[in-house]
C-alpha cells in the first residue's frame, strides 16, 4: 500500500468513528431532551413556588396595612373626642356624656395633627342647647384666672417667638397676668 492510500482509509476510519449511527444520535437526544425537560419542570416548579410565596406575602401586607388604617382611624377618633370633650367642659358644658350629642360632621384633623371645626362644633351646640351649658370653666382656681378660649388654648413655643416677644409674655407671666 502506498502511503497516500493510507491516509485515505485512516481518515475514512476516522471519519466513520465520528459519524455516529442514527440510533446512537437519537439516544444522544433523548437523553439531552429529558434533561432539559427535567431542567424545565423543576424550573417551572420553583417558579410557582415563588409565585404563591409572592401572593401569600402580598395579602399579608395588605392586611397588616388595613389593619393598621383601622388602628390609626380609632387613634385619631379618640384624639378628637378627647379634645372635643376637654373644649365643652372648658365652654361649661354641665354633663359630660351630653358630649356625645356635639355634630363633629365638621371636625376634621389634618395632616399637621391639628384638629379642624372643633370650636365651631361646640359653639354650634352650645347655641343650639344653652341649657346644657353653665359658666365657662376658668384654667385655675385662683380667682383671676382667666376663662379658657381658643386664644389661651393655643400652643405657642418659645423657640419661634422673638427674643422682644418672649421677654414681653414672661413679664406678663411674672406678673401674674396669665399668657
Amino acid at each position: 500500500m502506498s502511503v497516500e492510500h493510507e491516509k485515505e482509509v485512516g481518515s475514512t476510519q476516522a471519519v466513520q468513528q465520528q459519524v455516529k449511527t442514527p440510533d446512537e444520535s437519537i439516544s444522544q437526544m433523548k437523553d439531552s431532551d429529558i434533561k432539559w425537560r427535567a431542567k424545565y419542570k423543576m424550573t417551572r416548579e420553583e417558579l410557582e413556588t415563588v409565585k404563591l410565596q409572592s401572593e401569600q406575602q402580598a395579602k399579608e401586607l395588605h392586611e397588616r396595612v388595613n389593619l393598621t388604617l383601622k388602628e390609626k382611624q380609632v387613634a385619631e377618633s379618640k384624639f378628637v373626642d378627647a379634645k372635643l370633650e376637654s373644649l365643652a367642659i372648658s365652654a361649661g358644658i354641665t354633663d359630660v356624656d351630653l358630649v356625645k350629642l356635639i355634630d363633629k360632621t365638621n371636625v376634621k384633623l389634618n395632616e399637621a395633627g391639628e384638629i379642624i371645626g372643633l370650636t365651631e362644633a361646640v359653639q354650634a351646640f352650645k347655641q343650639a342647647k344653652p341649657n346644657f351649658f353653665g359658666a365657662e370653666k376658668k384654667i385655675s382656681s385662683s380667682s383671676n384666672a382667666a376663662t379658657i378660649t381658643e386664644s389661651t388654648t393655643k400652643q405657642v413655643r418659645a423657640m419661634d417667638m422673638s427674643k422682644e416677644e418672649y421677654e414681653a409674655r414672661k413679664r406678663k407671666l411674672m406678673s401674674g397676668g396669665g399668657l
